[in-house]
């Protein structure tokens, strides 16, 4: 638990990321993020030029999500558009 640093681990772990396209499951809070300087639309941005899309949870699935901005959860998934493909029709479809 970073405690508002998310952005600082995924810009550090940009090669990996690339590499490995892993599922990815992160808090995001505008209150911890903004002691680091940056909107957690951030990470949004970052992971979604690395071909992530990103999810919070709704009922027994999952939705899709462009913005953390208007939404209450706080626990956010990352799935990468082509490697888990099968996963976000599963979860998401």
């Amino acid at each position: 638990d970073v405690e508002g640093a998310e952005l600082l681990v995924f810009r550090g772990g940009v090669k990996t990321i690339k590499e490995h396209r892993p599922v990815i499951y992160t808090e995001l809070l505008r209150k911890w993020s903004r002691k680091f300087g940056y909107h957690p639309d951030e990470v949004v941005s970052l992971l979604k030029e690395l071909g992530y899309s990103c999810f919070c949870s709704a009922g027994a699935g999952l939705q899709e999500i462009s913005s953390i901005s208007h939404v209450e959860n706080t626990n956010f998934f990352f799935f990468h558009r082509t490697a888990h493909r099968r996963l976000i029709k599963t979860l998401a479809g």
